[in-house]
C-alpha cells in the first residue's frame, strides 16, 4: 500500500480500470481480424455450395437462378407444398 501518498479518488480508479477493458479488447480484435474474415468467407462458400447442390438449377428461385423445380431436401422433408 501506499504509505503517505493520498488515496485515488474512485473515478479515476475506474477509469483507469475501463481503459484496460477497451485496450484489452482493441489489442483481442486485431489479433482474430483475419480469422473472422477467414470464417465469414467460409461459412458464405458453405452456404452458396449447398444451396447450389439441394435446388435444382443451381439457385433457388429469387436469387437470380433458374431454379424453381423441388430440390432434393423440400423433397426429403416435404417443406414445400404440393403443385
Amino acid at each position: 500500500m501506499d504509505v503517505g501518498r493520498p488515496p485515488k479518488p474512485l473515478w479515476l480508479s475506474e477509469l483507469v480500470a475501463v481503459w484496460g477493458y477497451v485496450q484489452r479488447n482493441y489489442f483481442l480484435t486485431k489479433r482474430y481480424l483475419m480469422w473472422e474474415i477467414v470464417w465469414l468467407v467460409y461459412v458464405t462458400i458453405n452456404a452458396k455450395s449447398r444451396n447450389d447442390a439441394l435446388v435444382p438449377g443451381g439457385a433457388a428461385p429469387g436469387w437470380g437462378g433458374e431454379g424453381g423445380g423441388r430440390g432434393i431436401a423440400s423433397q426429403r422433408l416435404g417443406l414445400l407444398t404440393r403443385s
